[in-house]
């Protein structure tokens, strides 16, 4: 069982208000008393004056609640609600004792917080005069085991830097967007070609930043379109001679119809 005790005057029956109400009510009258001062306690000392209810709880009859309220001034009442000026003054006693023992521990643990930091700070001056007294060959072990653990850390650094990941094609089409640059169906081409040799870049050598690899694609693009054919976006796809690409000159600027006279069917090359 759980919960707050309260003192329970072991001569209470010895008081004047108390025979009163054994003489009227006898031992129930004396239960029912008690068991009000219990609800009190649960409730803060503050309770509605409602006999029917707590007759209701306490299986007894109303009458009775209502005189062990009321007939011998065994409670203060305020409006519809009544209390206990001895358990008022109890409840501030035992409040005042749980705010001392908060602060007595609060206390305990500010001396603990500060001796740990003390005795830290003990170990961290002993662990130095430690290494001052070691060799000089042990020292330099020390230096060597730091050394050795920076450039770890340095080769994870530089690991992690040059780690690439292939943009999805709606990330390649929302850097167009955003960018405002390359054609439609640049990012759908540019992500088909990437995809199919691995993302590699001049044949052999890994992509580290594919946006950068998708402007340059743009602009070779525009300068596809404006006739440069040697600087062509298509280049690379497929071996083409001297004189398809002079051909595409006198195909106009369109890029899907380029595609369509060099590969036929949907205009691109045959994998």
């Amino acid at each position: 069982m759980s919960g707050y005790y309260f003192s329970h005057d072991y001569a209470s029956r010895s008081d004047e208000k108390i025979k009163a109400l054994i003489r009227r009510h006898g031992m129930a009258g004396y239960g029912v008393f008690w068991a009000i001062v219990e609800d009190l306690y649960l409730n803060g000392n503050r309770m509605r004056a409602d006999p029917e209810g707590i007759a209701f709880d306490l299986r007894t009859d109303a009458e009775c609640v209502r005189s062990v309220l009321h007939d011998f001034h065994l409670f203060t009442h305020d409006a519809e609600y009544f209390g206990s000026t001895s358990i008022e003054r109890r409840l501030e006693h035992r409040e005042a004792k749980t705010i001392k023992a908060r602060e007595s521990a609060l206390s305990r643990w500010r001396d603990a917080n500060a001796m740990r930091t003390q005795c830290e700070r003990i170990a961290n001056a002993s662990e130095i005069d430690a290494n001052a007294m070691r060799p000089e060959t042990s020292r330099n072990a020390i230096k060597e085991r730091k050394g050795k653990e920076s450039k770890g850390n340095e080769t994870i650094k530089r690991e992690s830097k040059a780690a690439f990941a292939a943009p999805s094609l709606a990330e390649v089409v929302a850097f167009a967007e955003t960018e405002g640059i390359g054609s439609r169906d640049a990012p759908g081409n540019f992500h088909d070609y990437y995809t199919s040799n691995g993302w590699k870049v001049g044949g052999r050598a890994a992509m580290k930043d594919w946006r950068a690899a998708f402007k340059r694609w743009t602009r070779n693009e525009k300068t596809f379109e404006n006739g440069a054919h040697k600087q062509a976006p298509l280049r690379g796809l497929s071996a083409r001679t001297q004189a398809d690409w002079d051909a595409l000159k006198h195909w106009g600027t369109d890029l899907d119809e380029a595609r369509v006279r060099l590969f036929g069917g949907t205009g691109q090359p045959e994998t």
